[in-house]
């Protein structure tokens, strides 16, 4: 990638490119898996269909689609997520350094729940400095590199803040509704609680997102247009009208787990029969209610009857948070039934320790 970012960088010096003139449109190539503002009209690469170029004026925007290799497979098979960052950190030194190029910031969070890296750069090639930014993302499929380079000082923060912004996972081919894929810890949680050695398995069309920076925010898993509902106010959080359902992933700041026992308690020393026996005052009917080691960690599952709806809990200890307990709930769909029971089964049955 890097001699033909220096070609276009040399393209681009030559003014070779003057006479396009620039208008956005969003573009969702059919098959690709993305959708993406971009300016200008693509400029084919015969030898690479699934590379997708936008060049200006100034500046060269672009986004190319590979297929994983055997390393980036296995660990995401395995849900090896410090790998696959590892694997797409060497990429971006050797990138930078083929460029004889400079990093400006770089930054490692999930993006949509797959591991990401986002950087900027600056430096010189044929006659020109250049700056630019660009995002990787490895999903199960796929590894997209979204770049934007041109002149330094006429490639404005604006247009690189739309190309970026503007990026988007789309589904990939249909999966049957009951079909489940396995993510890392850290996916899990948007990598907002320290990484512990656990898998789980979610809905295969659910894609993670955090509804805001904090860490007490969590990180919630769903279908795209749910999660668009559910995040349109992010302070709050919608879960009602539904279609599919949301997991939801947080450390949990009312129960703690006494790490000398592995009790959980509601901080008022009367443990899990004080918990119960606080639900159920308050109405709640309890449907399930079992304690348990999952992947090593100490459990408490509780699917009660509340407030005229099902509810979903999953308290997991010693992890590494301030109540050493972090908390998952699955919120039904407006449509909802014994498919929802199942679901919750399902997830808590894919939750295993990574050896």
């Amino acid at each position: 990638m890097a001699a033909q970012l220096i070609a276009l960088i040399v393209a681009l010096a030559a003014g070779g490119q003057r006479d396009v003139v620039q208008k956005w449109a969003t573009v969702t190539p059919p098959g690709a898996g993305f959708t993406i503002q971009a300016p200008g009209a693509r400029k084919p690469d015969p030898a690479d269909p699934m590379k997708f170029s936008y060049v200006t004026e100034d500046s060269a925007f672009i986004i190319e689609v590979d297929q994983l290799d055997e390393t980036l497979k296995k660990a995401v098979a395995e849900g090896n997520q410090a790998l696959i960052v590892g694997y797409i950190t060497v990429m971006r030194d050797e990138i930078v350094k083929n460029l004889n190029g400079k990093f400006g910031t770089s930054s490692a969070a999930n993006f949509d729940g797959y591991p990401s890296i986002f950087y900027t750069l600056t430096g010189a090639a044929g006659g020109m400095s250049f700056e630019g930014s660009s995002r990787v993302v490895v999903t199960d499929e796929r590894m997209y590199q979204v770049t934007v380079i041109g002149s330094a000082g006429k490639l404005s923060k604006a247009d690189i803040d739309r190309f970026q912004g503007s990026f988007k996972l789309t589904a990939h081919a249909p999966v049957p509704p009951d079909a489940f894929r396995t993510i890392s810890f850290n996916q899990m949680t948007c990598a907002k609680i320290p990484s512990a050695k656990v898998r789980f398995d979610v809905p295969a069309d659910f894609i993670g997102r955090s509804p805001t920076p904090s860490i007490d925010a969590g990180c919630l898993w769903g279908a795209q247009d749910d999660l668009d509902k559910a995040t349109a106010n992010p302070i709050e959080g919608d879960f009602t009208s539904l279609r599919r359902g949301i997991l939801y992933a947080r450390v949990s700041t009312n129960i703690v787990n006494v790490p000398a026992t592995g009790v959980f308690d509601a901080l008022d020393g009367a443990g899990e029969a004080g918990i119960r026996a606080t639900l159920i005052q308050a109405g709640g009917k309890v449907i399930v209610w079992k304690k348990e080691t999952i992947a090593g960690l100490p459990a408490l599952q509780i699917v009660a009857d509340a407030m005229g709806s099902r509810v979903y809990m999953l308290y997991l200890g010693n992890v590494q948070s301030s109540s050493n307990a972090m908390l998952l709930n699955y919120f039904r769909p407006k449509k909802s039934g014994p498919a929802d029971d199942k679901l919750w089964a399902r997830f808590i049955e894919g939750i295993k320790r990574v050896e």
